[in-house]
């Protein structure tokens, strides 16, 4: 199958409709009732990747350990990012940034702001990392593997040998 280019169009909508993605958690809202909406121009097979345009509403939201990393290019209104250590950033339309899993700080919307983002979210190694985390087998206690090669080791059945079920 031939892979396809994806043209991000100079309003962000490439001729689709935006989908209304709710408003922030509660939890999240500092300041407002920030809404969004968005459209994914792109998901890759593992669903880590996904690139698209996103629309909020003016307000402000906490960011707290950023799950993923993306990286935005701001096509309308204006963004300041507060970092936790208080270093604030101001982006207008045309201007990139990235923002790295991990960060945290505050997103201040002082108007509607409309994006491109690219983001990469990592879920192999989220699933590498549980792997690791469980608990290793106590000694003597047989893992599915162990039961697996112990099955292979037994002696085939003889021919017209009934077998056990």
């Amino acid at each position: 199958m031939a892979m396809k280019i994806v043209r991000f169009q100079k309003g962000g909508l490439n001729d689709r409709k935006m989908q209304d993605w709710g408003d922030f958690a509660p939890d999240r809202r500092l300041v407002g009732k920030p809404r969004e909406s968005g459209y994914n121009f792109y998901t890759d097979g593992t669903k880590q990747l996904i690139a698209g345009v996103w629309e909020c509403t003016a307000g402000m939201v906490a960011i707290d350990n950023f799950p993923r990393d993306e990286f935005c290019i701001l096509l309308s209104g204006s963004v300041i990012i507060t970092d936790a250590a208080g270093h604030a950033e101001t982006f207008g339309p045309g201007d990139g940034f990235f923002i790295p899993k991990g960060f945290s700080g505050t997103w201040n919307m002082p108007v509607t702001v409309r994006k491109y983002y690219v983001i990469f979210e990592d879920k192999l190694s989220a699933k590498l990392a549980a792997a690791k985390a469980k608990p290793a087998p106590k000694a003597g206690q047989k893992t599915t593997l162990k039961r697996a090669a112990a099955r292979r080791s037994r002696p085939a059945a003889r021919s017209g040998a009934k077998r056990r079920r």
